[in-house]
């Protein structure tokens, strides 16, 4: 059954790839690029218990893609995320499944931005753990594949590892540098920093904050719209925000974008304890609104080192 279900898969990445999107054609031979998506994580997560999620969840991914995984840093290509997620002892069998709560494709059809709940299930446990998930996927010339996934309080207060011999990436690298297509969305995120730096947390992400746009803090809680996001985050204000984006993605048409990085917050020293840091990662996913501006419609992260 799941050999048949990938050959069904391979053959709607090919229509899909091949076929105008929004032309006659495409309307008539292949479904959606959101239905696309929607069968990629039914695969994923059949081929992962049958391979093994560390083996098979790499397949899916950009050469240059991001994965932020509770705990760890971001890691960065798909070489070194399979390294990192080999050393995570995940056992035999154990199953991810991401059910989306919402699938937003871009204009021309080349990228999908989703997110939505994450459930985790090893042999060994009755009661899966559940948490969220961001991602961004892109169409490539072949098949459809991850440029980013972000999994959000999923794993318990398990130790992430790190495999040996590998160096930890390190935060802001300048993605600024690069011409690719992610470049205005990254131009937003350090705008959006900036703001959040000079003025407030709260001010910022109320700012940038799409209409309906989403935020997912460690604890998987969710907040919804600008003004309620602002809220959620307000009991920081006064804290010192520092973060920049290590890597960044767009569709074709740069209607939707992605950035990941790392980010820094500093606690004010109190009478009862001196200044603390609080270390994340993050997943932003974009959109370019009616009036050309750019604004956040999801974002969510987790701790790091």
């Amino acid at each position: 059954m799941l050999e048949t279900l990938c050959l069904r898969f391979t053959a709607v990445l090919v229509a899909v790839a091949v076929v105008p999107v929004g032309s006659v054609a495409a309307q008539r031979r292949g479904p959606t690029p959101r239905n696309v998506v929607l069968l990629a994580h039914e695969i994923i997560r059949g081929v992962a218990v049958r391979d093994g999620l560390a083996e098979a969840l790499p397949r899916y991914f950009l050469d240059d893609a991001a994965l932020l995984w509770p705990g760890l840093p971001i890691v960065t290509g798909r070489e070194r995320i399979g390294q990192v997620l080999g050393a995570q002892g995940i056992l035999p069998g154990t199953e991810l499944d991401l059910k989306p709560l919402r699938l937003l494709a871009s204009d021309d059809g080349s990228a999908v931005l989703t997110w939505g709940t994450a459930r985790w299930a090893n042999p060994d446990t009755t009661r899966p753990a559940t948490g969220r998930y961001l991602a961004a996927w892109h169409r490539t010339e072949t098949a459809w594949r991850l440029g980013a996934l972000a999994v959000v309080n999923l794993l318990g207060n398990g130790v992430p590892g790190w495999p040996e011999g590998l160096e930890a990436p390190r935060g802001g690298e300048p993605v600024l540098l690069s011409s690719g297509r992610g470049r205005p969305f990254a131009v937003a995120d350090l705008a959006f920093a900036d703001s959040a730096f000079r003025a407030s947390g709260s001010s910022a992400f109320g700012h940038w904050a799409a209409p309906g746009g989403v935020t997912f803090d460690e604890a998987g809680l969710v907040s919804i719209g600008p003004a309620e996001i602002s809220r959620s985050v307000s009991g920081l204000d006064g804290a010192e925000w520092r973060w920049a984006p290590v890597a960044a993605g767009a569709s074709e048409d740069g209607t939707l974008g992605w950035t990941a990085g790392e980010a820094t917050i500093t606690l004010p020293a109190t009478e009862e304890e001196p200044a603390r840091e609080l270390r994340r990662t993050y997943l932003t996913l974009w959109q370019r609104q009616p009036d050309g501006s750019i604004k956040f419609i999801a974002d969510g992260g987790g701790t790091r080192p």
